[in-house]
C-alpha cells in the first residue's frame, strides 16, 4: 500500500504543476456567481433554476474532468517514460495502477467538492439559508466521476489518450440511454429492432451512472435517505474496484 500512496503523491504532485487547480477555482467562482445573477430577476422560484443549472453544470465538470486526467494518466507516464523508473522498483503494475487511481480520485473528488461548496454558498446567499444538501449532490457527483475515470483507466491501459477518451465516453453515453429514447428511435423491424436488443443488453453490463444524480431531489427539498447513499456509495466501490482488477489483468499482460 506504501507504493501505491507514493503513486498517488506523485500523481497530486504532477497534476498540481499542470496548474488545472486554476481552472477548477475559476469554474467554482462562476458557479457561486449564476445564483447571483440568476436571482437579479428577484422572482419566486429562482432558486430552484439556481440549482438545477448549477448542479448540471456540475456534472458536466465531473465528467470532462474525469475522461481528461484519466485518459491521458497512463499513456503519458509511457510517453515521458516516467513510468519505467516506478516498475523498476520493487512495485508491480497493480499497485502503479491503484496509486495513480488514488491520486487522480483525490483531485477529481477535491475539484467537484470545491465547486459544490462554491454552489452551496451562492445557493445559500439568495435563499438565505444554509444549502449543505447541495454538497451531497457534489460528492455522489464525483463518486459518479470516479466510476468513470476508472473505466477510462481501463481503456488507458491498452490504447492511446484518444482511443480512451472515446471508449469511455461511449461507454457513459450508452449507460445513460433511457429505455423511452431507445424504444423511440431504435425500437421497429430488421435492424433497429437488433440495434435496440444490442443496446439494452450492451447496457445491463455497463455501469448505471445516472442512480447518481439527485438533482430532482436535491432542487424540489426531497428527503435523501441515508440507507441510498450508502447503496450507491457502495454500488460505485464496486465498480471501481472491478474496473482497477480488469485494468490490472489487461496491464500486466502489455508490453511497454
Amino acid at each position: 500500500m506504501g507504493e501505491s500512496l507514493a503513486v498517488a503523491r506523485l500523481t497530486l504532485l504532477e497534476l498540481s504543476r499542470r496548474q488545472l487547480a486554476w481552472v477548477t477555482v475559476f469554474f467554482a467562482v462562476v458557479l457561486a456567481v449564476i445564483p447571483q445573477l440568476i436571482g437579479a430577476f428577484g422572482m419566486t422560484g429562482f432558486e430552484r433554476v439556481s440549482k438545477d443549472a448549477c448542479l448540471t453544470l456540475l456534472g458536466w465538470f465531473a465528467i470532462g474532468i474525469a475522461l481528461l486526467l484519466a485518459a491521458t494518466a497512463v499513456p503519458g507516464d509511457v510517453e515521458r517514460r516516467t513510468v519505467y523508473p516506478l516498475l523498476a522498483r520493487p512495485m508491480s503494475r497493480d499497485q502503479y495502477l491503484v496509486g495513480k487511481f488514488l491520486g487522480l480520485a483525490a483531485w477529481i473528488a477535491g475539484s467537484v467538492m470545491l465547486c459544490g461548496a462554491a454552489i452551496a454558498l451562492g445557493c445559500g446567499a439568495i435563499s438565505h439559508a444554509l444549502e449543505a444538501r447541495l454538497l451531497v449532490g457534489a460528492a455522489l457527483e464525483a463518486l459518479k466521476a470516479c466510476v468513470l475515470a476508472a473505466v477510462t483507466l481501463l481503456f488507458a491501459t491498452r490504447t492511446g489518450p484518444v482511443a480512451a477518451g472515446i471508449a469511455a465516453l461511449a461507454v457513459y453515453i450508452i449507460a445513460g440511454l433511457s429505455d423511452a429514447y431507445v424504444g423511440f428511435f431504435l425500437e421497429g423491424e430488421g435492424v433497429l429492432s437488433l440495434a435496440a436488443w444490442l443496446v439494452r443488453a450492451v447496457k445491463t453490463v455497463l455501469p448505471d451512472f445516472e442512480v447518481f444524480h439527485l438533482k430532482n431531489a436535491l432542487v424540489h427539498d426531497e428527503p435523501l435517505r441515508f440507507g441510498y447513499l450508502a447503496a450507491l456509495a457502495a454500488y460505485g466501490l464496486a465498480w471501481i474496484s472491478g474496473c482497477l482488477l480488469a485494468a490490472g489483468l489487461v496491464f500486466g499482460r502489455h508490453d511497454l
